[in-house]
C-alpha cells in the first residue's frame, strides 16, 4: 500500500490493488527481472499446428502467472551469510506477462509486494553465491526482496516445462536491470530486454539461459541454476552467463514425474532435421543436470574474489566431468 510519503509498504495486497499500483508505476523506469522466450522454428510450428496452439500456450501462461502461488515454496534467509533459511509461500511478487507474435515476456519488479507466509521447513545452503563483478554496482532491493526473484524463476520453469509437455519448443533468457515496462501504452524497453533478446537464441538447445546481468543480479540458492558451458553459438558467449536455469531439477521434483516422459516429449518435437541438434542437446543437458545434483559441492572455491573467478572455477570443473 502507498503511505502518505508516497512510499510502498509491505502490507498484504489484493491482486486487484496490486494491479492498480503496478499500472500506476509502470510508466517509470524501475528494476525488473525479465525473461524473453521464443518458439524454435516458429514459422514451421504455426504452419503445422496453427495460431490457436500458440494462443492456448499464452492463455496457460496467464493462468500460471495470475494464480495464487501458495504452492511455490522458496527459501528466505535468516542469517547475513545466507546459509540458514526457512521456506515461505506466496511471496507476492506479482509476476506479469506480455506476448508479441512468437515472443513471450515474463517480468516482475520489486516495489509492489505483500507479506509472505512463512513455513516451518528449514533450508540450509552451504554455498550461497553472493559474489558480484568487481567495480560494478548491484541493486540492493533485489536482495532484500530476493524471494520474489525465486518465485519469478519458478514461474519461468513451470511455463517452460508445461510448454515442453505440450510439444512447444521454447528458448528463453533471463536478465535483470532497469527498464520501462508500460503495459498501459505497450511500451517495453531497457537494457535487460536487449540482453535477454540477444541471449535467448545464443544456445543451440531448448531451455532458459541467464544473461550477463547474472554477474551482479543472480540467484543466491544453487538449487535454481547450474553451470553449463556447452552449445553456446560462436561469438555469442558475450551475451550469456555460463549459468543456466536448472529446470530439470524442478521437473524431477514434480509429482508423478518419470524420466521416460521427458524423452518422449522431446522425441515428439524432434521432427525437423534443421533443429534436430537443438533437441539432442536438450536431452544431454537434462542428463547432465540429473548426474550432477550436488555440483556446488564439487567446485574448488580457493582464491575466488569475484564472479569471474567463480566462472573460471566452474569451467575447470565442467571440463573435468564432461
Amino acid at each position: 500500500m502507498e503511505n502518505t510519503n508516497g512510499e510502498f509498504t509491505n502490507e498484504r495486497l489484493t491482486r486487484s490493488k496490486a494491479e492498480e499500483l503496478l499500472n500506476t508505476m509502470c510508466a517509470q523506469e524501475q528494476f525488473y527481472s525479465i525473461a524473453v522466450f521464443d518458439i524454435l522454428g516458429f514459422s514451421n510450428y504455426v504452419e503445422k499446428n496453427g495460431n490457436q496452439a500458440v494462443l492456448d500456450l499464452y492463455n496457460k501462461l496467464l493462468t500460471l502467472v495470475y494464480k495464487p502461488d501458495d504452492e511455490k515454496y522458496v527459501p528466505v534467509r535468516l542469517t547475513d551469510d545466507w546459509k540458514y533459511n526457512v521456506y515461505l509461500a506466496n511471496s507476492n511478487g506479482y509476476v506479469r506477462a506480455c506476448h508479441f507474435s512468437d515472443t513471450i515476456i515474463i517480468y516482475v519488479n520489486y516495489l509492489v509486494h505483500g507479506e509472505p507466509y512463512l513455513l516451518a521447513t528449514r533450508h540450509y545452503e552451504p554455498y550461497p553465491l553472493l559474489l558480484g563483478k568487481n567495480g560494478e554496482l548491484c541493486c540492493a532491493e533485489f536482495y532484500i526482496q530476493h524471494p520474489i526473484y525465486l518465485s519469478f524463476l519458478q514461474t519461468c520453469m513451470d511455463f517452460f516445462i508445461y510448454a515442453t509437455m505440450l510439444g512447444i519448443p521454447l528458448r528463453g533468457c533471463i536478465s535483470s536491470g532497469f527498464a520501462t515496462m508500460d503495459s498501459n501504452k505497450s511500451i517495453y524497453f531497457g537494457k535487460p530486454l536487449v540482453e535477454a533478446a540477444r541471449g535467448e537464441p545464443a544456445r543451440k538447445m531448448l531451455g532458459i539461459s541467464f544473461g550477463r546481468s547474472f554477474n551482479n543480479h543472480h540467484p543466491v540458492y544453487n538449487d535454481y541454476f547450474i553451470p553449463y558451458w556447452s552449445y553456446i553459438k560462436e561469438d555469442k558467449s558475450r551475451f550469456l552467463s555460463p549459468m543456466v536455469l536448472d529446470w530439470p531439477r524442478c521437473l524431477r521434483n514434480s509429482l508423478n514425474f518419470k524420466k521416460d516422459h521427458f524423452y518422449e516429449w522431446i522425441k515428439k518435437m524432434n521432427i525437423d532435421p534443421d533443429y534436430s541438434e537443438y533437441y539432442n542437446n536438450t536431452i544431454r543437458f537434462f542428463d547432465f543436470s540429473s548426474e550432477h545434483t550436488n555440483w556446488p559441492e564439487e567446485i574448488n572455491r580457493d582464491g575466488i574474489e569475484d564472479i569471474l573467478d567463480y566462472y573460471q572455477k566452474t569451467k575447470i570443473w565442467y571440463e573435468s566431468v564432461t
